[in-house]
């Protein structure tokens, strides 16, 4: 069945979410013409298919991760995936690769269009992984504007606070205007004492002292948004493993 010109099973659900906007209207496939579509779909696809290699590659949930409740939300038919067999509306999909091709059928459908389930580990290890790929998307989503942040913040210089005499020689102790807090100490193995403006601080020093900085910006940000939630430490630890990603890239 044919709507408007276009085969309503073949459109992807962001093609058919906008080709709803377009029309002005959340729904623009019926009731009726989905039944229609449905009947037309079953009676397509009534014979099985006969693979000789069948796995799952992936279960696939369109519904986002909420960090706050740790439940899925809901969405929108237009935003679901129709069902290679029976043409229903899925958030949930199994990805079948059969014979080199590609299925993306609902789970009831496995059976009845192939004859074969995934068996239970492959699936229980599949759903692992789709969730684990939700909740990274979701603290992704909220942790990737504090790295924009902080990236768009300048460096503070360092500045000479202090000196430290040890058995080895003298240390220096070097941190940021207005705040003894954030900074790196300087070893040395000399007892000759340093005048400020002589203390050099090196490039290994500089990048420990960066790594310090930011990890003390993604605390400070954290908090002020989240304050000391359970969601504020999924967040924080999230920030740190795409904050080192992003360091090894550059």
């Amino acid at each position: 069945m044919t709507v408007d010109g276009f085969t309503a099973h073949c459109l992807s659900p962001q093609e058919r979410l906008s080709r709803s906007e377009a029309k002005g209207c959340s729904k623009w496939v019926t009731p009726h013409e989905r039944k229609v579509e449905r009947e037309v779909r079953e009676m397509a696809t009534t014979t099985k298919i006969n693979a000789t290699s069948l796995k799952l590659v992936e279960i696939v949930d369109l519904r986002p991760w909420n960090i706050d409740t740790g439940k899925r939300e809901p969405i929108l038919d237009e935003q679901k995936s129709v069902c290679y067999r029976c043409g229903k509306l899925h958030a949930v999909i199994y990805c079948i690769e059969a014979d080199g091709n590609r299925y993306d059928v609902g789970s009831g459908c496995c059976n009845t269009l192939f004859g074969w389930v995934p068996d239970d580990l492959e699936e229980k290890l599949a759903k692992l992984a789709c969730k684990d790929k939700a909740v990274q998307a979701a603290l992704a989503k909220h942790a990737q504007p504090i790295i924009d942040t902080i990236y768009s913040t300048p460096i503070p210089d360092l500045k000479y606070n202090q000196s430290r005499h040890t058995c080895f020689g003298y240390d220096y102790i070097m941190t940021i205007p207005g705040n003894d807090k954030c900074g790196i100490r300087i070893h040395s193995n000399s007892f000759k004492l340093l005048r400020p403006e002589e203390v050099v601080v090196s490039l290994v020093d500089q990048e420990r002292f960066i790594r310090i900085w930011k990890r003390l910006q993604i605390r400070e940000q954290v908090k002020a948004l989240y304050g000391e939630s359970k969601t504020a430490k999924k967040i924080e630890a999230a920030l740190y493993v795409m904050m080192n990603c992003q360091a090894e890239k550059q």
